[in-house]
């Protein structure tokens, strides 16, 4: 039986510049975020909701987007591509 696997893409966030203890985690269906001081947290939440936001402007689920989308999303919202990456598909 040669099934084909189904993907799933999803948005990860890790965040290296907390300096408590505290473990912050925030998921949801489009995306997982962990670490970061609080601010850097926050910022990681706005954002990854910013891109679901305008995932669903573009009428597509994440699995649809090509390459080109996906960094026109996030120069759209962050404008920052740099903290950014992709490691998608072939798309």
């Amino acid at each position: 039986m040669n099934e084909k696997k189904e993907t799933k893409r999803h948005l990860v966030g890790l965040g290296f510049d907390q300096d408590d203890e505290m473990k912050r985690i925030t998921r949801a269906s489009d995306f997982t975020l962990l670490g970061g001081s609080e601010e850097t947290h926050e910022r990681m939440v706005e954002e990854a909701q910013a891109f679901v936001e305008m995932l669903n402007r573009y009428g597509k689920k994440m699995d649809e987007l090509t390459r080109k989308e996906y960094y026109e999303i996030v120069e759209k919202i962050s404008g920052n591509s740099k903290t950014w990456f992709y490691l998608g598909g072939g798309k």
